[in-house]
């Protein structure tokens, strides 16, 4: 007699859990099945082609319109690392910029107490790996 009530205990436990599991199933929509923002693709393809402040645009679009939370922080990954690259690029000159011609006997520490910076903050803007510099003729 106890083998069966064992059976039966058993067997309702997991019917129970097989229809908790679709209840919670039905509710929840797979990443894929979740639309994409139009902005996504073209984001994408203007930072291929090295358009930043484009993609940058885009990928604001696009998070305008993102309700899955998951894409929300892998978008929002994506705007840093492109606000990085421009930041970084020595195509930027912003109202925080100084743009400067490197001149005979310049050295960056000299060029770096001149502007308050620091001397890795000039080279990793103009991609150096030295700290030597040399004017342009």
């Amino acid at each position: 007699m106890k083998k069966l009530h064992l059976s039966i205990t058993a067997g309702i436990a997991i019917i129970a859990i097989v229809l908790i599991s679709l209840f919670f199933a039905r509710g929840r929509k797979n990443v894929e099945e979740i639309p994409k923002s139009p902005f996504l693709e073209e984001a994408k393809a203007a930072l291929e082609e090295g358009r930043l402040e484009e993609a940058k645009a885009l990928y604001q679009g696009a998070m305008d319109q993102e309700e899955d939370v998951g894409r929300l922080k892998d978008i929002q990954n994506q705007i840093e690392e492109i606000n990085t690259k421009i930041i970084f690029s020595s195509s930027f000159i912003d109202e925080c910029s100084t743009e400067y011609t490197v001149r005979p006997k310049d050295v960056l520490s000299k060029i770096a107490k001149r502007f308050n910076t620091t001397v890795e903050l000039i080279k990793r803007v103009n991609n150096l790996t030295s700290d030597t510099i040399r004017p342009k003729p």
